[in-house]
């Protein structure tokens, strides 16, 4: 059976050819003409190869009917659906935690182990 798809990719590939044939007529027509007959053939061919490749590996997935995803989802009372769980990320940002350091010993940034005068450490 030959595709729309198999014959638009032969009209793509043999373009140059009926370019050759028609514009610059550095080719004959018939020349052209054969030379698409034979590309549509083997177009068609693959198209079909991959299309019958995608359809064994589409039927290999299992598919789960809405039923089934009903059924797994927990029921809630009043049959209402469960509310969205909101996670919260802790980040550990330097200045904060330096920030909650100082507010919890009463140390500034001057009394952390040097002066700030003293810059050679």
């Amino acid at each position: 059976m030959v595709r729309v798809e198999a014959l638009f990719l032969a009209l793509l590939l043999c373009s140059p050819a009926f370019y050759q044939a028609f514009v610059t007529e550095e080719r004959t027509v018939e020349n052209a003409l054969i030379r698409y007959v034979v590309v549509a053939v083997a177009c068609t061919v693959g198209v079909n190869v991959l299309r019958n490749m995608y359809l064994q590996f589409a039927s290999a997935i299992p598919r789960r009917r809405l039923s089934d995803a009903a059924s797994s989802q927990p029921a809630t009372a009043g049959g209402q659906a469960p509310a969205a769980v909101v996670s919260a990320t802790v980040v550990d940002v330097p200045a904060a935690r330096d920030a909650g350091h100082e507010a919890a010993t009463g140390a500034t940034g001057a009394s952390k182990g040097r002066r700030a005068t003293d810059k050679t450490r």
